[in-house]
């Protein structure tokens, strides 16, 4: 009788030896990991480029997509604002200031994340739309123009 057996018929269990073997349980397949989602990715604009197209004048929507209490505090002039969570059902609007669909759209807020998710989904819906890499955070930070109220 090996150690640990004595140790366990001292607390009042069946040593290895008293114990009847069990039978050889069937071998398992592993299961196989899922396959991982496809990334999303989404066009994106940095500020100095944004700049410059805008300095040459290019013809762009800028949707702001933060919330009322954040445009207030300060935004890129001539933006349109609409909320996150009010784009879905104020489309309409997107469409008009996009001249259906045509002018192309970038999407910021404070720092490029809700954006993201925005863009991704103007983008399912069929128009040209970019995310401002690092929103308006990063466009102040550049002595980007902006506007407070």
């Amino acid at each position: 009788m090996g150690l640990f057996d004595s140790i366990k018929k001292l607390f009042g269990g069946k040593s290895e030896s008293a114990v009847s073997p069990m039978p050889p349980t069937p071998e398992r397949k592993p299961i196989p990991d899922p396959e991982p989602e496809p990334a999303i990715e989404v066009a994106e604009v940095s500020v100095p480029v944004l700049m410059a197209e805008l300095q040459d004048g290019a013809d762009l929507l800028l949707l702001d997509c933060r919330e009322l209490y954040e445009y207030q505090m300060v935004h890129i002039p001539n933006a349109l604002h609409i909320p996150m969570d009010e784009i879905p059902r104020r489309m309409n609007e997107i469409i008009e200031c996009s001249a259906d669909k045509t002018r192309p759209l970038v999407v910021y807020c404070a720092s490029g994340m809700r954006s993201y998710g925005v863009t991704h989904y103007l983008s399912q819906q069929g128009f040209t739309a970019r995310n401002l890499s690092g929103g308006v955070t990063r466009w102040q930070m550049m002595r980007g123009q902006i506007e407070r109220g």
